[in-house]
């Protein structure tokens, strides 16, 4: 991790302003992916940089300033690639570039130079490996098997340089190839985060398998798994969301137990993620498992294993188990966890269990899919002691955000309350109007209370179902409401609508206004910018059909309009 201070900041400030695009890019607005596909890429010997590339599309984008005609030392090309390894994991597009490009500046001048103080080391491939493995995943997909190029030449040159590891030599035999420095533990480890934050379980757990090959060959200490590895793997399973993703970290845990070695003791973060594999299946047996957990957790902890202490993180992981099908109180007992977090918290000010924003929001959730009737006024309770706890631990943390008050639109939005639609709208309101006044400070996490799509889309979905018993007049009220927010998204400068934005709005036609000429207008004019704006989906489709009456199917679905 980049400690961001001093020279360092300073750095980063500069990098910053030099490229513009990249900035606005990393500050959230929308990019899209240029990057080559690494299938077809070969890398250079000593670089990561693909051989036969033009090279004046190399060179573009910012040049890199060093603020004198000197030639930079070890530390100054150490510093602005942790820097660009920074800037890359917040989102600048072209921060995993330049760090190519500082990285192959470095090895140009070791070379031409002579200076044997800049030959790049481990340290040095690994912050070029991070630049790609730690680049977001919108803006960088492919930025993990980037990664993993570079570590594979490291690992070749290990190879030619291990005669008594006969296998790897056969598997990257390159006589032509200089020597570079070998791989360590943190070079795997990047690899394995960056296909973990792009949720690729199988090219992480391949990874992790090179690792534990060349540890078993070499017998290299600095290559031995550890627990910060281990628990990448299970993170990668855990953003997967595939079915056996449950199992499979399960598994991961119990090898870690097993081992009966330090170095790969499971702690809270390994149960955490664990927690949550399981309680994202949404089965009726989560609760049961997530809490065999904890217990299991407890007893280590009271054994003496500090590590293993229940924390904040476990109870969210648990709340999320309540919210499946199968659990039909899980509103209560997530409510009762939320309770019992608050009273351990007050009785004896342990920051370990506070409830957080996530535990808050947990429950807004469970209370979604499982509170029944009176849940959206539950939820709203919860923003109202979310406030309440900030005040009392002055923890800005706990300041209600867009996804808190997203949450409690969408509760809304699911239940059959009468007036849901109007409530929605209040919500949508508040965050516009407090994103607007003046003392509207960033919280804790650098976020500002704006609205975003869902919060759009929610107020949509809100209006598009009416409950039972609504009358023409509630219907009428609640379909100015869907009108009023599709053209707050259409004529925005930030969002635009999509698919789910159109297919709800004419979802409302079809469910709050009678069959009618006036209708038909309506539905064919939105469906027609949806089809220009190629915004068209299943969804889209089921949602005109639907509203439509069968002349103006006939119109827009055989080609006549």
């Amino acid at each position: 991790g980049l400690k961001v201070g001093g020279r360092k900041a300073d750095l980063i400030d500069r990098l910053l302003q030099s490229n513009g695009s990249g900035t606005e890019k990393a500050m959230g607005m929308e990019v899209h992916d240029a990057h080559e596909d690494p299938e077809s890429i070969e890398t250079n010997v000593y670089q990561s940089r693909p051989t036969g590339a033009d090279e004046d599309e190399q060179s573009t984008g910012t040049n890199i300033s060093w603020g004198g005609e000197d030639i930079p030392t070890y530390q100054d090309y150490k510093e602005e690639l942790e820097a660009l390894a920074f800037l890359s994991s917040i989102g600048d597009e072209g921060a995993a570039s330049k760090a190519e490009r500082v990285f192959d500046e470095m090895y140009e001048n070791f070379i031409t130079e002579e200076d044997a103080s800049l030959e790049p080391t481990t340290e040095i491939y690994n912050l070029l490996i991070e630049a790609f493995a730690g680049s977001e995943a919108a803006v960088n997909p492919k930025g993990a098997e980037r990664a993993e190029l570079v570590l594979d030449r490291m690992v070749a040159s290990a190879a030619r340089n291990d005669k008594s590891n006969d296998d790897e030599m056969d598997a990257y035999d390159d006589d032509t190839a200089p020597s570079i420095p070998p791989p360590d533990i943190n070079s795997y480890l990047a690899v394995i985060r960056g296909y973990a934050s792009r949720a690729q379980p199988m090219a992480a757990d391949a990874a992790f398998r090179k690792l534990y090959n060349r540890f078993m060959t070499t017998g290299d200490a600095s290559t031995m798994p550890n627990t910060a590895v281990y628990n990448q793997l299970i993170r990668a399973w855990m953003k997967s969301g595939l079915k056996t993703a449950p199992r499979v970290a399960e598994d991961l845990l119990n090898e870690m137990c097993d081992a009966n070695d330090d170095n790969v003791m499971p702690n809270t973060e390994t149960y955490v993620r664990v927690m949550t594999c399981v309680a994202q299946t949404q089965d009726a047996t989560a609760p049961r498992r997530v809490q065999r957990l904890i217990d299991e957790m407890n007893t280590m902890y009271q054994t003496g294993i500090e590590t293993l202490k229940p924390t904040t993180a476990v109870y969210n992981a648990q709340i999320k188990a309540f919210g499946g099908k199968g659990v039909p109180d899980g509103a209560t007992m997530a409510m009762n966890v939320l309770h019992w977090m608050l009273a351990e918290y007050k009785s004896g000010l342990d920051r370990d269990i506070c409830p957080d924003r996530a535990t808050f929001i947990n429950v807004i959730n469970v209370l979604t899919s499982r509170g029944g009737r009176g849940a959206p006024q539950k939820a709203e309770d919860l923003l109202v002691l979310m406030q309440s706890l900030r005040e009392q631990t002055g923890d800005y943390g706990l300041t209600p955000n867009v996804r808190a008050l997203n949450a409690c639109i969408r509760c809304w939005a699911r239940s059959r309350e009468k007036g849901k639609a109007e409530k929605a709208r209040q919500l949508l309101d508040r965050i516009i109007e407090e994103g607007k006044s003046s003392d509207n400070e960033e919280d804790a996490a650098g976020e500002e209370l704006v609205p975003n799509i869902q919060s759009y889309n929610g107020v949509l979905n809100a209006c598009a179902y009416p409950s039972r018993g609504s009358t023409t007049e509630d219907k009428f009220a609640a379909f100015q409401i869907a009108a009023k927010t599709l053209n707050e998204l259409r004529s925005s400068d930030v969002y635009e609508p999509n698919h789910v934005s159109y297919g709800s709005f004419l979802r409302a036609c079809g469910n709050l206004m009678p069959p009618s000429p006036k209708r038909d207008a309506v539905v064919g004019n939105i469906f027609r910018e949806c089809r220009e704006k190629a915004k068209v989906s299943q969804f889209v489709l089921d949602a005109a059909m639907d509203a439509a009456s069968e002349g103006l199917q006939a119109k827009l679905f055989d080609g006549n309009a």
